[in-house]
């Protein structure tokens, strides 16, 4: 339970100091705070070993009387958080307690007319007993005191339970030193930290230095405070110790960027003294001592009071700083949101403006992607920006690059998988070895599901054509075989081209239209139902048409390999079957009916006629030319059938039509109910570009605000 007393009295000069400079800083932290920005509050954390002298740090920085125990100190973490008010507001001071577990709820009531200096004191020593009810030495839970008034600085202290000296480990339990661990490492990691050292003993005894190097290692947000002076041990080698912190020359291990200050305690006999009085003979006894050398700076509560002070505003400017940058920030963030969402479109004109637009950017883009130039943002950077699924969306987007990859895994396979039968040559023992494919193109290859064609020797196909061969006489002259049966044994083993070549348009098409989809969705993006209507309206219909494209077009070149007269190029025959008859090892042995004229009778026939007239079996140089033949005119027709899908069908019928697929001609034949249907604005489109201006204006608002806090603080 809260304890609230409004009304509460503040008169403390030592807030006053700690104030001091800071009267505009509640100004630009409540006009942020009104642009849902804000300011990092400082928080200090005074750490230090058990009877180190916080509860006395902790007084000469705000003038209030934290509870003084010799030799037992804090138990339990206290956070003091101070707040300016506006002017003419009344003081405000509220008391609860904050469980570690959020299930335990706590009670704790205070009960007073009036807050003086002197009540913190009683605050904590009443809320100790329900802390720690039921005997426990430490504990987690926290007392969150505010303070809310004028003259009041921005700032929260935290009192952390004490370290126990080395020597003393052994007084303290497991737990209890587990518990201060944990209370370590909730503030010290995240807050200014004060660092308490007793010069009642020596420095190298006191754990609070280790500590500190643990959660600021470079020692750059400490400063340290060397409390009961008067008390120094006796023996030169504590007096230079501590002399060497003080002038910050302990460069091996204790030297701090905020250096090291020294405050006097009060004694026992000096608990009733004012703040004035602790002062004044706080002030006397610097003077008279050995310590009178040191700096004044460095010495005091008083000085205190202004190093942190300075400390605190340079906190304040760098976060101003920071706020400011974050602002910049925001505003880049929010005016590229708006450029993304448009101009508001409510008229037939502005929604014609606005696909007009829309057409043009994916023009642009497109044309970038089908000729390889991936300069703009939706091609992607070099690296990608996250994991999963980056590389499939970055071949998508780089269109022309998949393309050439996909049409080179077309061509492996066609040349692969593309007859129906390998004929492996006459005198072959070994099977062909295989071309190895870079692993980015075998992932291409994959997408074809097709079988390996069965291998068979020479000799076998050799025999199941001397059987047809007869069947097949015409008009040929004898001894020579008729290419009726070349155009058949062709056919025959061009079969699996038809089925290759249709699912590589299918691969295309699909590939083509995710690409589509894709570079639509960025161009509309955040605008879904834009892009959902463009889709459905003109994406989906153009790949359906472009279906049947192809599909008429595949038809057309295959027709003349499917029915079509045999059609070669004199020259290039000749040299390619000579090439087969090398590598089949037959090249003597059957006449060249392009190189020569009808056949002439040797002079064993002129001598015999009646043995020429006699018909009789085909001989082997019949049949292996047959088969040269028909594997020579294969190797050709394959060639350029491949060619023709890449070029004619997939490039000439769907490639150089994507550019055009949205086009300003096509929105200028549509009705206005059409152009309305497909890029009217959703509501929360028109919401979102709303919250977008209210953001980027107070976000604005809140950068001149900074700008000006800082003007007036250089």
């Amino acid at each position: 339970m809260d304890a609230m007393m409004e009304d509460a009295s503040f008169d403390c000069l030592a807030l006053q100091e700690l104030h001091d400079g800071q009267e505009d800083l509640i100004d630009i932290i409540s006009e942020t705070a009104a642009y849902g920005k804000s300011i990092q509050v400082p928080c200090i954390a005074v750490v230090g070993d058990r009877s180190s002298g916080k509860s006395s740090v902790l007084e000469a920085i705000t003038g209030l009387r934290f509870p003084v125990k010799d030799g037992i100190g804090t138990r339990f973490p206290v956070e003091l958080h101070l707040c300016p008010n506006s002017h003419g507001e009344d003081a405000t001071f509220n008391v609860r307690i904050q469980s570690h577990d959020s299930s335990k709820q706590e009670e704790f009531e205070v009960s007073k007319d009036s807050f003086d200096e002197n009540d913190i004191s009683a605050i904590i020593d009443a809320a100790e007993r329900t802390i720690l009810e039921g005997g426990a030495s430490f504990s987690e839970d926290a007392l969150i005191v505010n303070m809310r008034g004028p003259g009041v600085p921005h700032l929260s202290l935290v009192d952390i339970p004490g370290f126990y000296p080395s020597s003393q480990h052994d007084d303290q339990s497991t737990t209890d030193r587990e518990i201060v661990d944990r209370l370590m490492e909730r503030y010290m990691t995240k807050c200014l930290i004060l660092a308490v050292v007793s010069a009642q003993y020596p420095a190298a005894s006191q754990q609070v230095l280790s500590e500190v190097k643990r959660y600021d290692e470079h020692n750059t947000r400490t400063l340290g405070i060397i409390t009961k002076p008067d008390l120094l041990t006796s023996g030169i080698k504590n007096e230079n110790d501590f002399m060497c912190f003080v002038k910050n020359i302990d460069e091996s291990a204790h030297s701090l960027a905020w250096g090291w200050h020294i405050l006097r305690n009060r004694s026992s006999s000096e608990i009733s003294d004012t703040n004035e009085q602790r002062d004044q003979k706080e002030e006397s006894f610097f003077e008279s001592s050995h310590w009178s050398n040191v700096l004044s700076r460095n010495l005091g509560a008083q000085s205190l009071r202004i190093k942190l002070n300075n400390i605190l505003l340079d906190y304040a400017k760098r976060d101003v700083q920071n706020l400011s940058k974050v602002c910049r920030e925001v505003i880049t963030e929010c005016k590229s949101r708006l450029t993304l969402l448009g101009e508001p479109r409510s008229t037939t004109s502005e929604l014609r403006a606005h696909l007009e637009k829309l057409a043009s950017r994916f023009h642009t883009l497109c044309l970038q992607a089908v000729d390889g130039s991936y300069g703009d943002a939706f091609f992607g950077g070099l690296f990608p920006e996250h994991e999963t699924g980056w590389f499939e969306d970055n071949r998508i987007r780089k269109l022309q690059a998949l393309l050439r990859d996909q049409n080179r895994a077309f061509v492996h396979v066609l040349s692969t998988k593309g007859s129906k039968r390998i004929i492996l040559p006459k005198d072959s023992k070994t099977s062909q070895p295989k071309t190895g494919l870079p692993t980015f193109l075998q992932e291409l290859v994959d997408r074809y599901d097709f079988e390996e064609p069965a291998k068979i020797a020479f000799k076998d196909i050799a025999a199941h054509l001397q059987l047809l061969l007869p069947a097949y006489q015409g008009r040929e002259l004898p001894g020579t075989a008729n290419d009726t049966l070349v155009v058949k044994l062709f056919r025959e083993q061009s079969q699996p081209w038809e089925a290759i070549a249709r699912r590589h348009i299918q691969i295309m098409l699909s590939m083509t239209e995710e690409f589509v989809k894709k570079l639509v969705y960025y161009i509309t993006n955040p605008d879904l139902n834009t892009f959902s209507r463009i889709i459905a309206k003109i994406v989906e219909p153009f790949f359906e048409m472009k279906l049947a494209v192809l599909e008429s077009k595949l038809q057309e070149l295959l027709c003349h390999y499917k029915s079509g007269r045999l059609q070669v190029l004199d020259t290039e025959f000749r040299a390619l079957l000579t090439l087969k008859r090398r590598k089949n090892g037959h090249t003597d042995q059957v006449q060249d009916l392009f190189g020569k004229g009808p056949g002439i009778l040797t002079q064993e026939s002129r001598r015999e006629p009646g043995k020429a007239d006699q018909p009789k079996a085909a001989s082997g140089s019949e049949i292996d030319d047959l088969i040269d033949k028909s594997e020579t005119y294969y190797e050709m027709s394959l060639r350029t059938f491949m060619d023709n899908v890449v070029i004619l069908a997939i490039e000439n019928c769907l490639i150089r039509d994507l550019p055009s697929i949205i086009a300003t001609d096509k929105f200028k034949q549509m009705t206005d109910d059409e152009i309305e249907q497909l890029a009217s604005e959703a509501p929360d489109i028109q919401e979102a570009r709303q919250q977008q201006h209210i953001e980027l204006r107070f976000t604005e608002e809140c950068l001149q605000t900074c700008l000006k806090w800082k003007m007036k603080r250089e």
